[in-house]
């Protein structure tokens, strides 16, 4: 045998024992590695779990807010952690008021008096907002997580989901005396998701009073638009959200233009997201006022009768009506720069419209061989005019008017035979304070 079969040197077999380490080396890492993943998957699916559970005892526990146990001094520290705090802050509401609300809970009441049953560790929860915070946090990658917000897919990054990112439009349509669409469409807000959800609730009925409703929380949809159908009109407020997190800001909509049993009439509309700048003004007998829509003296398109005086100087009784005037925000008075009440200038006026509510009416046209021509020449008459209820064609009086007419007989037809509108403004020529204001 030669010197070089002898056998392996000793540098062989000190590179051999060092890639052996480092092989182990890696393995165990690896393996460290995969157990801290699986842990913080098993760590996210719990959450998303929890976040269900609490926003479903959120919408059908009234006395969600006497669950769990007062924070003590010590575990109320957990708002100065650094990744708690973050997330805290981006939170909509005073932040003050925010902790207060937390509580504690333990995994054995959450399991047996809550009835979740994924509950493995102890958390804070602030039932009346939604917000779960983990007692103990779980490490992944060097960064430990508390809540769901931090959850690194995206949806829930704490550096994106700020209330406000979420933007929407809102309108809607009246289809009748007991139905309409609120319409939300326009939905933008991350690339993450196409997926949403609808908050809203009426914060004030027709008559201006407060409601305490709780939130309506329509069903997850895919898409940049939906239609809520409510019955009533009045104010409503709406937010658009996606699994809590990403969420839009509050915005508010006042459903007007809906047939008024008391009054017997068409109501006076606004629009989508409150006319867009078109504001209610009314004549107070002296001067030009803004008015709130819900103001029962803004219009009365009802009969009144009015003892006036005429051109023999003798009393007699007249009928009147109260219309509805709305200004556009052209002129010196803005939509969100005025409050209700405010005096307004008549020089200083913005452009004037004044709501007709749609109206059916009856036209008695004349045929020289088959009716006799009336003695003033004219070909033409209106004969009656009654208004209708919201966009159908029942008049007032409980008649139902078709759609059409034929022009050579005497019949009714709609101011809208297309059904799309509960009535129109239309453009006043001057402010004069009595156009429109006796028939």
């Amino acid at each position: 045998m030669t010197k070089e079969e002898k056998g392996i040197t000793l540098v062989a077999l000190t590179i051999i024992i060092i890639v052996l380490l480092i092989l182990a080396g890696v393995g165990i890492t690896s393996g460290i590695s995969t157990i801290k993943s699986a842990r913080f998957t098993k760590f996210e699916a719990e959450m998303q779990v929890m976040q269900t559970e609490i926003n479903k005892i959120n919408q059908e526990n009234e006395d969600a807010n006497n669950l769990g146990q007062e924070l003590t001094e010590e575990q109320k520290q957990i708002f100065n952690v650094k990744e708690v705090k973050e997330v805290l802050s981006s939170k909509k509401g005073e932040q003050e008021t925010l902790k207060a609300n937390f509580k504690y809970f333990t995994k054995d009441y959450l399991k047996n008096e809550l009835k979740i049953e994924v509950a493995e560790r102890d958390y804070y929860i602030n039932i009346q907002e939604r917000i779960i915070i983990s007692k103990e946090p779980v490490e992944y990658r060097r960064i430990n997580y508390y809540m769901l917000e931090q959850m690194p897919n995206g949806m829930y990054n704490v550096q994106t989901n700020k209330t406000g990112e979420v933007e929407f439009k809102a309108n809607y349509e009246v289809v009748d005396t007991n139905k309409i669409n609120i319409i939300v469409s326009s939905i933008t807000g991350n690339n993450y998701t196409n997926k949403w959800q609808i908050r809203y609730k009426k914060v004030k009925n027709s008559e201006g009073q407060e409601n305490n409703e709780n939130w309506n929380i329509t069903p997850e949809f895919e898409g940049d638009n939906y239609t809520i159908v409510v019955e009533e009109k009045g104010k409503y407020e709406l937010e658009v959200f996606h699994k809590e997190e990403w969420k839009s800001a509050t915005k508010e909509i006042t459903i007007s233009g809906i047939y008024d049993e008391e009054k017997e009439v068409n109501s006076p509309s606004l629009g989508g997201d409150n006319g867009k700048g078109l504001l209610p003004v009314k004549w107070n007998g002296e001067n030009w006022e803004i008015c709130s829509p819900d103001d029962p003296t803004w219009y009365n398109y009802s009969d009144q009768k009015v003892t006036v005086t005429n051109k023999e100087g003798k009393p007699e009784e007249v009928l009147e009506m109260s219309w509805a005037n709305a200004m556009l925000s052209d002129g010196k008075y803005k939509a969100g720069e005025v409050e209700v009440g405010q005096i307004v200038q008549e020089n200083e006026l913005g452009s004037m419209f004044v709501w007709i509510p749609r109206f059916a009416y009856s036209i008695n046209k004349y045929k020289e061989k088959q009716n006799p021509i009336p003695e003033d020449g004219t070909t033409q008459n209106i004969t009656k005019v009654e208004f209708l209820k919201g966009t159908t064609n029942e008049g007032t009086s409980g008649n139902t008017y078709p759609k059409d007419y034929n022009a050579d007989s005497v019949a009714m037809r709609s101011s809208n035979p297309n059904d799309s509108t509960s009535g129109i403004y239309i453009w006043r020529r001057g402010n004069r304070r009595d156009m429109g204001s006796k028939i």
